[in-house]
């Protein structure tokens, strides 16, 4: 493509960005080849391949907020972290993903430079809004996954303390996670602004303060900091998985131990998939804000925006793991898997009900049937086994559960015999039909 004269344009980002690696790389005999073929492999991905995996993504991630939330009726503390994350997630992917990538790389890439929008370069307002919007829903989906990751290491580790809490005590932590989130974030919502970088206008923080862009680096984006504590919490949680594992195979199988099991390998999982996207995002991000203060010329400025591109193709990566935890969820979580299914074919069961577990089928099993007052008359519609109940009863002396006007009351609850008259003896050949209201 030939650049056309942009020296009049304002902003550092233009539309041109993508190509201009290119020509340049044309008239250096090849000198930026690489910055050439990142160019335009990003500007492939932006324009090509995130919209299928943007609209996916955000069709993923609202089904599984929905079925968490709406479809379970008790989602556990874990159900309730993950969902979370997964709105938060969407909103990323919206916010970054739609609003910034697509028009700003995607677009200008497909049409030539012909089509393009920049929201950072709207207005200060503009900018300052959606750099604290992106930078506060990235820091907080992390830290929500970090908290999921040390609530199920202390589950496992000290399970008669913290294995029982409340799903309240989850709801409490996604609230102090978000207020703090936001509060971490507002420095540099603060400070970015319209500043001028190479005579360029540029929505970031003024490059005096250093201190901000390393803040910025190590805890939002694919966030640093959250993201090696995540691996130091999940190195621990292996370790103990690895010891329960071998005390469950010498001790009886417990369902209760195969649920915090199942569990935590879904968790760990989950940890490896988002290290591994946000990992290189991570360096690259931080490559680039040290390198801007570190290189300066024409070459320099090639280097840093190879690695500005780096850091956005690994943006991709980002939106794609976020998009694929749906499958992660179908493939290791049981009930979630069965829960979805029925929602798609809009199938609806008058005894699946919404279900409390994560982890385990789908069961109709009520504490009540167990009692063992009515143990005995569950499924039972044999003629001759009620008679002969009848006929034991009827010569024994009539028990306190036995009320005057013929009510029977059985581990708290009230059966009655149709049609009998208030003091009435049962009759040895006489059929008892008893009415169990659950």
């Amino acid at each position: 493509m030939q650049q056309p004269d942009i020296s009049n344009w304002p902003f550092i980002d233009s539309p041109w960005d993508l190509y201009d690696e290119c020509d340049r790389g044309n008239n250096t005999s090849g000198g930026n080849l690489g910055a050439c073929v990142i160019a335009h492999l990003l500007g492939i991905v932006s324009a090509y391949i995130f919209p299928f995996i943007g609209l996916f993504g955000i069709i993923t991630n609202a089904l599984v907020v929905y079925v968490f939330f709406f479809v379970f009726r008790k989602p556990s503390r874990q159900m309730i972290y993950l969902g979370c994350i997964s709105g938060v997630d969407m909103l990323t992917l919206i916010i970054f993903g739609w609003i910034w990538l697509f028009p700003a790389k995607g677009l200008p890439y497909a049409t030539v430079a012909r089509v393009y929008f920049f929201v950072f370069n709207v207005s200060n307002v503009c900018c300052k809004i959606f750099r604290y919007a992106y930078s506060f829903t990235a820091s907080l989906s992390s830290s929500l996954f970090l908290v999921t990751a040390m609530d199920r290491c202390l589950s496992i580790y000290f399970p008669l303390s913290f294995g029982r809490l409340p799903r309240r005590r989850a709801w409490e932590a996604v609230l102090v996670t978000t207020l703090f989130s936001a509060l971490l974030m507002l420095p540099f919502g603060i400070a970015v602004q319209h500043g001028y970088s190479q005579g360029k206008i540029i929505c970031w923080v003024i490059e005096q303060k250093t201190f901000l862009q390393i803040y910025h680096v190590l805890l939002s984006n694919s966030c640093l900091l959250q993201t090696l504590l995540v691996i130091a919490v999940n190195v621990a949680l292996v370790i103990r998985l690895k010891r329960s594992v071998l005390e469950r195979e010498s001790l009886t199988q417990s369902a209760t131990a195969n649920r915090e099991i199942a569990a935590s390998m879904l968790l760990v999982v989950l940890s490896v998939a988002m290290v591994m996207a946000a990992l290189p995002q991570s360096i690259a991000y931080a490559l680039s804000s040290i390198l801007a203060e570190m290189l300066h010329g024409a070459e320099g400025r090639t280097i840093v925006r190879l690695v500005y591109n780096i850091s956005d193709l690994c943006w991709h990566i980002l939106f794609l793991q976020q998009a694929l935890n749906w499958v992660l969820y179908m493939k290791r979580m049981k009930n979630f898997r069965q829960q979805t299914l029925r929602l798609l074919h809009c199938r609806c069961s008058a005894t699946g009900g919404p279900q409390e577990e994560t982890f385990t089928s789908i069961r109709v099993v009520t504490r009540k049937s167990r009692l063992s007052g009515i143990e005995s008359f569950k499924e039972e519609r044999s003629t001759m086994t009620l008679i002969g109940r009848a006929a034991r009863m009827a010569k024994a002396k009539r028990p306190e559960t036995i009320q005057p006007d013929g009510g029977i009351k059985l581990q708290g609850y009230m059966s009655r015999e149709e049609g009998r008259a208030p003091g009435q003896n049962l009759s040895s050949k006489e059929l008892i039909t008893f009415s169990t209201k659950f």
